[in-house]
């Protein structure tokens, strides 16, 4: 997979438009998958088991997870960037802002069932300076 140009953000797979491309996360359509990429990684810090800081050129993210008891674990992730305080104290005209987030609950029934419950969002939000 690569990106297109710096202003967009389409996935392109070989043989295919953006347009012609779905993604699924857990058997779930996500249909703006750019949201949970992360290209620019700056720093990643695992401070414990449970929980990772991550700082990007644009965005800061949290992710948690874990055991919950024996038979259930979750998983949570957030990020939102920061890019938009830059762009406001250089004076560009637009601000961009998103957030996002993915959740994951799965609880273990028995050794061959098992249920998931599963949470995505995304916000995008841009406005003029």
């Amino acid at each position: 997979m690569t990106s297109t140009a710096s202003f967009r953000n389409d996935l392109i797979i070989r043989g295919g438009a953006p347009n012609e491309n779905r993604f699924f996360v857990d058997d779930i359509e996500v249909p703006v998958i750019n949201h949970f990429f992360y290209p620019r990684i700056i720093c990643v810090q695992q401070v414990s088991s449970m929980w990772t800081l991550t700082a990007g050129a644009t965005d800061i993210g949290l992710t948690l997870d874990g055991p919950l008891s024996k038979k259930s674990t979750f998983l949570f992730s957030a990020r939102r960037s920061y890019l938009q305080f830059l762009f406001k104290a250089i004076g560009l005209p637009f601000l961009p802002t998103y957030t996002d987030f993915n959740m994951k609950y799965k609880y273990k029934i028995d050794n061959k069932n098992e249920i998931s419950f599963i949470g995505l969002g995304a916000i995008d939000d841009f406005s003029l300076n």
